[in-house]
Order: structure tokens, then sequence, then C-alpha cells
């Protein structure tokens, strides 16, 4: 409690003002009124302005989105760690976790493992594991989505909590009640993985970065004679079942089971193995482990995830894709001929950041030769029709934005052209341009100028948002997604599109027709 009689301080106690008399006396009574302001921006205000810049704001490498908060080494949340600030790394025969990864958090229980369905209270389920000697018990508290350094999407994410037990001395039997185990409803011959698919699920980028590519990753492991996966079972807190089924050919790769929600199935579920979390290694990208490129078996890899989505989709395949030929890397081609057009498609937006000349660029696309398709991605559309439309085309261009994760539909060798929006260049070059070229894609940066974008209708030549946006974005999230993100579309210059349009144009003339006289060569 703070005392009200600043007057009657002792002489070795510091003076709080050099003054004397009344006029002291008057502005020390101010002292209250302003330790009240300080203390209400230091844990107010200050929380507001960080807690938006923080929103959705992405961390890539040590780096926040724009520049908005950049660190340079990983910072751990000790609130994330059940135990002990320090305790990154546990491990014994029974339950290994790792707190290590500045993305992720995964633990691994191995052993009589029980898995209590139904919400347990409060949005929190319960993996019980019990062991052989070791420590007594141990609690350990998991929440499995692939962004655990930002704060705001995590208080969202039900948390797992992973009690191991060890089994009780004989003096201890008569005592304890606490080895009293809950009866199996369901026994599992093979390992489980459980993982959220709540957070920025329902964005197409992050349904494939924070999801089905760390669920690949996680998943390898327990491929047990199969391509993919298989042998493991996938058990789901806020389940969706829109998700299951806009996703159903990737997870029929990556398990052989049903799958369960976690948070309506009220069943205890036993398992020799679970695993707790995902494990994610970068944006849109599986770093391949050390021969993975002379051999992909030996562990996961981008290379083995394309492989994955060939053999989720290619077997559905409309009926007039059916009639075309596949080759082994997945490339879908028309039947032989000696000509042929490369295939172009535009990715259209029809929010923000908005194509608005397009039927311009059809017509020149058309006109250097390519056959085109316009194809505007919904919540609403198949997978499998964006990816045969993607799978077997030459190029692909669009303004950046989520549709651009399609890209991993491609073909290595493709050309993927993205329309870089004004006040975008980073996050085009991380989410995207990046991953494209470890993909084997032939990238290629269209940089809209100020006077490409609608916003130069809307501010002075002068202003900082044509002139400097990095200045803009370091204002925060927000502020970029206001005027960058939601503010602007965007009129490309013919000229300069039609000599990149003319150069993919002819690189896919000189793959297609390196194909064609392969294809010659091949003995019948």
């Amino acid at each position: 409690m703070i005392s009200r009689h600043y007057h009657t301080a002792s002489p070795s106690e510091p003076r709080l003002c050099a003054c004397k008399g009344g006029s002291c006396r008057k502005l020390l009574h101010l002292y209250p009124f302003i330790l009240a302001a300080v203390l209400f921006f230091t844990f107010v205000v200050r929380d507001v302005i960080f807690y938006e810049e923080q929103q959705h704001a992405p961390f890539v490498s040590g780096r926040r989105f724009m520049g908005v908060a950049r660190i340079t080494e990983v910072q751990l949340d000790p609130g994330l760690v059940a135990n002990k600030p320090d305790s990154v790394v546990f491990k014994d025969d029974a339950l290994f976790c790792n707190r290590s990864h500045m993305r992720t958090d995964v633990c691994v229980a191995k052993g009589d493992v029980r898995v209590l369905g139904g919400d347990q209270g409060g949005r929190l389920y319960k993996v019980l594991v019990y062991a052989e000697g070791g420590v007594k018990n141990r609690e350990e508290r998991i929440k499995p989505y692939t962004r655990k350094w930002e704060e705001s999407v995590m208080k969202t994410i039900d948390e797992v909590k992973i009690i191991r037990k060890s089994k009780p001395s004989i003096s201890e039997k008569s005592e304890s009640v606490d080895d009293v185990r809950p009866k199996c409803d369901v026994q599992h011959s093979v390992p489980g993985i459980i993982f959220s698919t709540g957070g920025y699920t329902g964005n197409v980028y992050h349904e494939f970065n924070d999801g089905l590519i760390p669920l690949f990753i996680t998943a390898h492991k327990y491929r047990h004679g199969y391509a993919f996966g298989g042998q493991v079972v996938l058990l789901l807190l806020e389940y969706h079942h829109w998700w299951i089924s806009k996703y159903a050919e990737i997870l029929g790769q990556l398990t052989n089971y049903t799958i369960i929600d976690l948070g309506a199935d009220k069943r205890v579920h036993c398992f020799p193995e679970v695993t707790v979390g995902l494990n994610i290694h970068d944006e849109l990208a599986i770093t391949s482990q050390p021969n993975d490129s002379e051999d992909p078996a030996r562990g996961p890899s981008m290379a083995g995830f394309q492989s994955m989505l060939h053999a989720a989709y290619l077997p559905r395949l409309p009926s007039a894709m059916a009639k075309q030929q596949t080759d082994i890397d997945g490339m879908i081609k028309e039947p032989s001929t000696q000509s042929f057009k490369p295939k172009l498609v535009i990715i259209s937006r029809n929010g923000p950041r908005a194509l608005l000349n397009q039927a311009e660029i059809v017509a020149l696309a058309e006109g250097i030769g390519f056959s085109v398709r316009v194809l505007s991605p919904t919540q609403t559309t198949e997978m499998i029709d964006i990816y045969a439309a993607l799978n077997g085309c030459d190029t692909m261009i669009g303004v950046h934005g989520a549709a651009m994760t399609h890209l991993l539909f491609m073909r290595p060798g493709a050309t993927f052209i993205q329309i870089v929006a004004l006040g975008t260049d980073w996050a085009a070059e991380t989410y995207y341009g990046e991953p494209a070229r470890k993909l084997g894609l032939r990238y290629v940066q269209y940089k809209v100028s100020p006077r490409e974008s609608s916003l130069w209708g809307q501010y002075p030549p002068d202003d900082p948002v044509l002139t400097d946006p990095d200045t803009v974005n370091s204002r925060g999230w927000w502020e970029t997604k206001r005027v960058y993100l939601e503010g602007q579309n965007v009129t490309v210059a013919l000229p300069r599109i039609a000599a990149i349009l003319h150069s993919a144009f002819s690189d896919a003339s000189n793959l297609r027709s390196t194909a064609l006289h392969s294809e010659a060569r091949l003995p019948a």
C-alpha cells in the first residue's frame, strides 16, 4: 500500500522534492495521480500496443513481418514450460518433451499411454502415461499448434495435460489409489498424434504451413512400409468437419484409421505411443535430412510431400484428365503431339489486391501463345480442381496472397510469377518466393511500382505510403494490413508484364519440346 504521508519522511530517507513549504506538499499530493498514469501506460496501454502489433504477425527465422518486432535469438516463454523455465528438454524411457523450437512444443509418450476423450474441463485434455521407476510423477502441458511464439492465437488453442505416472512401490500400494488406471474403451495397436486444427485454420496458407506439412513431417516415422504415413491414428482438437472433407485425400495418405474428434469422443483411447504436437521446419518447407535428396525414404522432404499430393489427387482427376498421360514425375501432359500450347493459370482475386487489368493480361498472354485459364479459388473450391489446373500448367501468375500457397501443386521447372503489391516485399519473398525456389520452380518477382498501385491516387506522391513502405510497416501489423493488404488494388504495366510472359513462354516451350523428344526416344 502506498502511504499518503509524504511529508513525514525521515532525514535518512531520500527526499522526493527540493522545495519548501506548501508548494512541495501540493506537488507531493499529485504523486498518486502521476504514479497511476505511469502504471496505466506500463501495464495497459503498452500491452494493448504490443498486442495489436503482434496480432497475426508471422515470425520467421527470428524476425517478425515487416519489422514490427525483430529479435535475434529464440526467446522461450517460461509460462509455456510446466516445470522449470530452464526445462527445455525432458527425457526418460516413458516421456520425451522438447520445447527448444521457436515454433512448437512436442511431447512423445511411450508405453501404457491412455488418452482421456472428451473435454476434461477448462478446454483441457489429459494424456496419462504409466512407467516403471524413474520420477514418481511429472506433468507437462502442451498446446499442440505450431505458432507457439504468437501469444494471441495460442490463447485460443486447447491444452493437453500429459501426466507421467510411475508404478507405486509395494509399500505405497496399500496407501495409494493414484495407480487406479482408467479402463481402456478402445485399444489401439498403432501410435497416435494429437494436434489442433484451430488457430488460423480457414486460411489456406496456414492450413498447409501450420498444419498439413508439419503433420506430414510428424507422421513420417510411422509409415511402417507405407509410402507416406498410414500406421498412425490422428486425434484432433478443435475438430472441423469441413477441414476433414476439404483435405480428405491428403489425410487418407497419412492415416489408415478413422480420425478422432478428441473433444466429442468421451472414450478412453489406449496407445503404445502418442505424440502431442507437430514438428515444423520452415515456411512451406521441409529441411531435408542428410542423404534425403539421394534417398527420400530416409526422412521427410518436400519432394516426398509433393509425391504424397500426387498420390492423393491423381486418382481423382476429372474424366477429361483421365485420358491424359502422367509421367513418373507426376507431370500431367496432353496426348503426344508435335504442337501444343503452354498453359498459363492466372490466380484471380475478387477482394483487396485485385488485378484490375486482368482481362488485358489474358488477351496479352493468349496473343503470346499461352492457353490461359483464370482460376478464382474460394473456401468451397475443391482442392482436386486447383490441383488439376496447377499441376498441369507451365506458368502461374497472381498477386501476393494466401492463394499463392497452391504453388505446392506445381511441378519442378514450371514458372511462378508473383505480383508483389506495394509494401508486401518481405512477406512475398519469405512465404512464397523462397519456398518456390526450394521446390525447383522458376520464380519471377514482379514488383509493383507506386504508380501501378491504387494507393497512388489516394496519397500525395511524396507520402511515405508510396515512397517508404518500410516506415509505414514499422508502425505495426494492423497498419500494414489496413494500408497495403486491404487498401490497394493493382494495375500492372503491360510492357513490363509482357516481357516476363514472353520469357516464361519460351521456357515452357523449350521444356515441352525436351519432354516430347525424350518421350520419342523411349523404346517401344
